[in-house]
């Protein structure tokens, strides 16, 4: 993955090292990959994803003071929810668990990491963080959020029905 320096990087920047990631890690759909591939922005799928990494971004400040479980917000969840549905309808696509799991490889990366803590994570891999400030291993939203994935994924089930 490539690193993000957050001084530098604009927010097409992100976006290009979002796609440029996705289409590398094979994560996801054939039908993903082809509409991504040829596609390219205009697929919506940062979009898409960043919808996602909003449920927790939105409550960001709350978490990062209490360091505590907090409740998503309905607004932000249903906003994913309807997000993924108009996607996987607009495109026609047939593999709903292939989708599903190319947001999940590659939402961490469907948001500018300024919003999270002044512009200071760098991310060096998958599973592992680190504040450019303190050089100490901090909780990412992508964390929150892989915790409960699938409770989120269920309520998309739900609704595509």
């Amino acid at each position: 993955m490539e690193l993000l320096n957050e001084t530098t990087y604009s927010e097409n920047e992100y976006k290009n090292t979002f796609y440029n990631h996705f289409l590398k890690c094979n994560a996801g759909s054939d039908e993903l990959r082809r509409l991504v591939k040829e596609y390219g922005e205009r697929s919506g799928f940062y979009e898409l994803c960043n919808s996602y990494m909003r449920i927790v971004l939105n409550i960001w400040p709350v978490i990062k003071q209490t360091l505590s479980p907090v409740e998503f917000r309905k607004e932000d969840v249903d906003n994913a929810i309807e997000h993924t549905i108009s996607f996987y309808q607009k495109n026609g696509f047939r593999d709903f668990e292939g989708l599903m799991e190319g947001i999940y490889f590659v939402k961490q990366l469907a948001f500018d990491p300024r919003e999270v803590d002044g512009g200071s994570i760098r991310d060096y891999g998958e599973d592992r963080k680190v504040n450019t400030r303190t050089s100490v291993d901090i909780i990412t939203p992508s964390d929150i959020l892989n915790k409960r994935w699938d409770e989120i994924k269920n309520q998309v089930i739900e609704r595509i029905g």
